[in-house]
């Protein structure tokens, strides 16, 4: 039997651009806002108007920021997020400014690592993907915990990606220590994609114990097998957690350069969908 979970939708920001995120709680005080990185004290967080701080726990477990922002309410108690609806946005050439200080290129990136963690079942993600040479957008997954290591030893999981120097080709890929691009044994597939710029499509998996099955609009397009020959090649035996971003450039999306006429860009998500079996 197949249940479908209860939805709540929710926005989080998050980046490395300690000022353009300063910019963003000044303009619109209800945004929850964290950090991407592990170089500001929580008390300075706090006054600033961010709700936390998100990077990887070893930056933070031989000092004391888990405990000083327990204190100061800066984290939050884990809850089960179910349903995402945003539109992601890349901009250039500072359209967002802070203190005269401005970047090239700023992008957004989502993530429900803490709030929504699991392991198998159906994930949908309903959206129009943005176009234009340099963008890179993406719905992809990543260990909660890195049980076999760090990257690339406990695997990603790539639902759909899709970089606009190369139009209409959707991309499904997994990444293990056995398979993986800076090896060049990384293994996927692409579907051509006769509208995703101006019509939504769904991009799905359905994770299994033995296989993991990739879908656009209902149709499986590619299968990778559990060769039960060790985390090597098959590290999806633990729970991941979900991230959709707009990457601007980059060592694949920006390999024949970005087009600046291309910006705003938006990726549209009408939702975010999990089931799994009871």
């Amino acid at each position: 039997m197949v249940r479908k979970l209860k939805a709540e939708a929710w926005v989080d920001y998050i980046s490395f651009s300690y000022d353009i995120y300063t910019y963003i709680i000044s303009n619109s005080p209800k945004a929850k806002v964290a950090y991407l990185n592990g170089d500001v004290a929580p008390e300075k967080l706090k006054a600033d108007g961010f709700f936390g701080s998100d990077y990887h726990f070893s930056v933070f477990k031989n000092n004391k920021w888990i405990e000083t922002s327990k204190i100061l309410d800066l984290t939050k108690k884990d809850y089960p997020i179910r349903t995402i609806g945003a539109t992601m946005l890349a901009v250039r050439d500072g359209e967002i400014m802070k203190n005269n200080r401005q970047a090239k290129y700023t992008s957004a990136r989502m993530a429900t690592r803490k709030k929504f963690d699991w392991k198998y079942g159906r994930l949908e993600v309903r959206a129009m993907l943005p176009k234009g040479r340099g963008i890179w957008p993406a719905t992809w997954m990543l260990p909660t915990d890195w049980k076999y290591g760090n990257w690339p030893k406990s695997g990603e999981i790539d639902v759909m990606e899709q970089v606009g120097y190369n139009p209409d080709s959707v991309h499904g890929t997994v990444h293990t220590f056995a398979f993986n691009h800076t090896k060049g044994t990384q293994v996927g597939e692409a579907l051509t994609v006769e509208d995703p710029y101006t019509a939504y499509h769904v991009y799905a998996i359905e994770w299994y114990e033995t296989h993991i099955d990739f879908f656009i609009d209902e149709k499986r397009y590619f299968t990778f097998q559990n060769s039960k020959k060790g985390f090597e090649d098959w590290s999806f035996d633990q729970n991941f957690h979900l991230l959709l971003n707009v990457a601007v450039g980059g060592n694949w999306g920006g390999k024949n350069g970005v087009d600046d006429s291309i910006f705003p860009a938006a990726m549209k998500v009408d939702y975010v969908r999990m089931f799994q079996k009871e």
